[in-house]
């Protein structure tokens, strides 16, 4: 049932499956792998990344995972140049990067490896899917969640759950181009980095109509060359 999956928790709780793949997280947590979820540890410049799934890089399609997070390591001063580091990468992942003063964790820009995560007091679950949380604590569904669940716009939108809502009580999904801040138990978003300026319909449309103009002469090129 829970193939490929992971769980991370803090360490005095962590006793799930015995056959499952276990690393040491920060000071007081530690995941649990399938495994047959890929996963690597590195270290390096006083930094621990943790990868599960698979990364890719477009610019360098021979580098392997270690390539790449040895790239990440060797070019980060900090967390946040880490996550700035994976902007060309592509894949399916979860990275989890822990330094002496910050433990964060986060995921591939389209969120195509899921996270989801439950805080109460001072420990703390993520997990792959929602059930693997609720499997362990217990939870019951959420009211208005199962009331969702059982209408019709549910059911037309292939099990769509809203923003990071989730059919149990508490329990959270980490949403894209976000990251969890695993002391400060707060989610933070780190894209886009830029502010954007207001602007007129008019100096917004220019940019785009140009774009298109080029790509149809392209196109027209492209044919008259064939």
């Amino acid at each position: 049932m829970y193939t490929r999956q992971f769980i991370l928790r803090s360490a005095s709780l962590c006793d799930y499956h015995e056959s499952w793949k276990k690393i040491n997280v920060g000071n007081d947590l530690v995941l649990a792998v399938h495994p047959a979820l890929n996963s690597l540890v590195r270290e390096g410049h006083d930094k621990q990344v943790i990868l599960l799934g698979y990364v890719l890089d477009p610019r360098n399609p021979e580098h392997a995972d270690a390539d790449i997070l040895d790239h990440l390591l060797s070019r980060s001063n900090t967390p946040e140049d880490i996550i700035t580091g994976t902007t060309p990468l592509c894949g399916r992942w979860v990275m989890i990067i822990a330094t002496d003063t910050s433990l964060i964790l986060f995921q591939d820009p389209g969120a195509l490896r899921t996270v989801y995560y439950y805080f109460c007091g001072n420990t703390v679950s993520c997990a792959s899917q929602p059930g693997l949380i609720r499997d362990l604590l217990q939870l019951p569904y959420d009211v208005s969640a199962r009331e969702y669940s059982l209408g019709e716009r549910f059911a037309n939108t292939e099990d769509w759950w809203p923003g990071d809502s989730c059919p149990f009580l508490g329990v959270k999904r980490l949403l894209p181009n976000h990251y969890l801040d695993l002391m400060s138990k707060k989610t933070v978003r780190f894209w886009p980095r830029k502010t954007h300026k207001e602007t007129t319909c008019e100096n917004a449309q220019t940019p785009g109509f140009e774009l298109k103009l080029h790509q149809t002469d392209n196109k027209s090129t492209e044919g008259k060359s064939e």
